[in-house]
């Protein structure tokens, strides 16, 4: 596999790539309009996160190591968190591709 699929895609690599309309992270984040944590005491270390998004919808994303003695709450967040950003990603590309397509067949 070449060496440069291995590093992270940067934003200005996609703003760079994109010709036909795109979803940027900035407006990815403005439609996020809350973001809750939960870690329920019976399930330790599971991590929850719910983040709601500005039209109402929700997503979730969770994270446990597979050894308790592994846990860190903030790594937990964070992994937890990027897995509700995947989700948020798809929706938001999959809206902007049906409004382009709702365009060319007008």
């Amino acid at each position: 596999m070449p060496d440069s699929y291995e590093k992270p895609v940067t934003e200005e690599e996609l703003i760079a790539r994109a010709k036909k309309g795109r979803v940027s992270l900035e407006e990815l984040n403005k439609s996020i309009a809350s973001e809750h944590y939960y870690n329920p005491g019976e399930l330790h270390p599971l991590t929850i996160c719910v983040l709601k998004l500005a039209n109402g919808f929700m997503v979730v994303g969770h994270s446990a190591p597979a050894m308790k003695e592994n846990f860190d709450e903030a790594i937990g967040r964070r992994l937890a968190r990027e897995r509700c950003i995947s989700q948020v990603w798809q929706l938001m590309g999959y809206a902007l591709r049906e409004k382009i397509y709702q365009e060319e067949e007008k």
